[in-house]
């Protein structure tokens, strides 16, 4: 059985399964712990004594600069929580507001820019859970074929 790196199991999409807590030092150059939602996507890896922003970034294939700015409150240390989505941060591909829901999805707002692959990589989801949780959506691709200002729903991946 070959072991995959924080790398590649941040950038597989199409599992399905429990969030589970990985060590990525197993295979990749980091020592500590990484969290993948249901889809198997990385969302936080939990610091070790000598990762830095450029370490950590670069296994999780992430400009340093953008992983800091979905971090800007924490302080990289052992034990420190690296959030690796920036689900609350508006992004390339995605800059509309979102709202979370009580049963664990959130509620998305669509700006002229977005695409599926924007909003698939913000909220860590892959592009089918989004055509899954909202049946009437359309799009080719990196095309969103939906109005701006019109409302989806982002799933749960928890």
């Amino acid at each position: 059985m070959r072991v995959r790196t924080a790398t590649e199991q941040s950038r597989e999409s199409d599992c399905f399964g429990p969030s589970l807590n990985v060590p990525s030092g197993a295979a990749g150059s980091l020592n500590g712990k990484t969290e993948l939602n249901k889809y198997f996507l990385a969302t936080q890896y939990t610091c070790v004594e000598g990762d830095t922003w450029e370490t950590v970034a670069r296994e999780f294939g992430i400009k340093a600069e953008i992983l800091r700015t979905f971090n800007e409150a924490v302080t990289l240390k052992a034990g420190s929580t690296i959030d690796l989505r920036g689900t609350d941060i508006p992004q390339l591909g995605a800059g509309g507001p979102s709202a979370a829901n009580p049963d664990g999805t959130a509620t998305y707002v669509v700006t002229a820019e977005d695409t599926f692959s924007g909003i698939s990589s913000r909220f860590g989801v892959p592009d089918y859970a989004l055509l899954g949780a909202n049946p009437s959506l359309r799009g080719n691709g990196s095309e969103l074929l939906v109005a701006p200002g019109q409302k989806i729903t982002i799933p749960s991946t928890r």
